[in-house]
């Protein structure tokens, strides 16, 4: 083993020198170091809110109504009043989707239409006409003319008609549904 005393006195400076400066960056760097921080148990929440009535208390689900008196290529049914609210903070945009309904007789669901109006004090008019019940349930459709602000409630009015060949087969004097169609409204953040 080599002793130290035996090493050139300049290359026993110039290791020492070494050693001491590798612990003082050692201790540096050491010291530059932080401790890691964590942004921990972040949640994200909406304050989109919308609810429904057909008269009675504000809800997330209401029984809907039966459209009587629909003559295919005439007379829409009688009108019906509901209520949508919007309890977020933000004005919405009213977006509508349905099920289609089953009926007793063979029907081209392209020729059927809810027509929906709403009316709102602050907010103005916005509705849903034209578009039929086949289109709501494959891509849904946006309301049009108008936003629900926030904290607002709009009386709306729906009637169900059929357009003249809608009725493709069986008995035009006896249309039923069943099970009936949902019509399920959604708000998108329209500001």
């Amino acid at each position: 083993m080599l002793s130290i005393r035996k090493i050139n006195p300049m290359v026993r400076a110039i290791g020492t020198m070494g050693v001491v400066a590798g612990l003082v960056g050692a201790v540096t760097f050491a010291q530059l170091q932080s401790s890691p921080v964590v942004l921990a148990d972040n949640t994200i929440s909406t304050t989109a809110s919308l609810q429904i009535s057909n008269g009675g208390a504000y809800g997330d689900s209401v029984s809907g109504f039966t459209f009587a008196g629909v003559v295919p290529g005439g007379q829409h049914s009688d009108s019906h009043t509901f209520y949508i609210e919007n309890n977020g903070n933000v004005p919405l945009t009213l977006n509508v989707t349905s099920s289609l309904p089953t009926f007793n007789v063979s029907v081209d669901n392209t020729k059927v239409y809810p027509n929906i109006s709403c009316t709102s004090g602050s907010s103005g008019d916005f509705s849903l006409t034209g578009v039929s019940i086949a289109t709501l349930n494959a891509s849904g459709a946006t309301m049009s003319g108008g936003q629900l602000a926030n904290g607002d409630a709009a009386t709306c009015s729906i009637d169900v008609g059929m357009d003249s060949g809608a009725v493709t087969s069986g008995n035009t004097n006896s249309i039923s549904t069943s099970p009936g169609f949902d019509l399920n409204f959604t708000g998108t953040n329209g500001s």
